[in-house]
């Protein structure tokens, strides 16, 4: 096909609103308008890692955002995120007051396996938040070895883990 990314980010986001950033070949991105728009970021000086929950749950996308109930969009996360990011100042804590997901109370009304599993974390001290619409959720180990432990904890407790290095380009 030999497509440049100017030629392909149309192409990929008539396939879906996250096809372009995976395809942008950024590893950090804000994403704006319906996923079309990316702008590829730096990234944190410190790698970031999660313990990342395989959820054993299916979860339809189009029933997640159908069970959506928008209020106003606050943007000022991601800006102060993209903004840290851009000056080369984003670390752990920062990503970490950035995690916010307006689709989690729908994600979890659509399949309440997620609000069980968060709850559960949640008596074990671990706030897990939720990747895209769902289902997989992860928490923000400080480092490796924070993450390396998160993830032993909750394997404990009946979860299906893996330990992941976020922004790792291809």
């Amino acid at each position: 096909w030999r497509l440049n990314g100017v030629d392909l980010t149309p192409i990929a986001a008539r396939v879906g609103s996250d096809v372009p950033f995976f395809v942008s070949r950024a590893a950090y991105a804000l994403v704006s308008g319906r996923g079309e728009v990316v702008e590829a970021l730096p990234a944190p000086s410190d790698a970031l890692w999660i313990a990342l929950v395989r959820m054993p749950t299916r979860l339809s996308t189009a029933a997640v955002f159908a069970a959506h109930r928008a209020g106003p969009y606050e943007a000022e996360r991601s800006a102060k995120l993209a903004k840290a990011l851009r000056d080369r100042k984003a670390t752990v804590g920062v990503v970490r007051e950035s995690l916010h997901n307006d689709l989690l109370a729908a994600a979890e009304s659509v399949a309440p396996p997620i609000a069980d599993a968060r709850k559960r974390a949640s008596a074990l001290g671990i706030d897990l938040a939720m990747s895209g619409s769902g289902p997989s959720l992860f928490a923000l180990g400080d480092d490796r070895a924070h993450a390396i432990r998160i993830a032993r904890r909750l394997r404990r407790a009946g979860f299906q883990m893996r330990v992941v290095r976020l922004g790792v380009s291809p």
